[in-house]
């Protein structure tokens, strides 16, 4: 777990409370490099958000540019997720900070 991830994910705007969920437990399940794997079925079991509605709330991270998604077939079966992808883990609601 990278603390300046999860500083990151909290000061994010999201569309909606349950995106800004999925944000904070990827930030908090990913490593210094922004990088996170787990599956859907993982992600909907954390955050208490069913399976269809996890991936729309990960659609809409995306489309704002927080994440980027690589889902794997299957709820079952580890998707990569990428913060912050727009500026290479460099962005904390605007501010520069470095995520080591």
């Amino acid at each position: 777990m990278s603390r300046d991830w999860m500083e990151w994910a909290w000061a994010q705007a999201t569309p909606s409370v349950r995106a800004k969920l999925a944000l904070v437990v990827l930030a908090h399940e990913a490593d210094a490099a922004g990088d996170c794997r787990l599956s859907l079925a993982q992600l909907a079991e954390i955050t208490g958000i069913g399976g269809r509605s996890v991936r729309g709330k990960l659609k809409a991270l995306e489309a704002r540019d927080l994440i980027r998604c690589q889902l794997r077939r299957g709820m079952q079966t580890d998707s990569r997720f990428q913060l912050d992808p727009g500026s290479a883990g460099s962005r904390d609601g605007g501010k520069a900070v470095a995520h080591a």
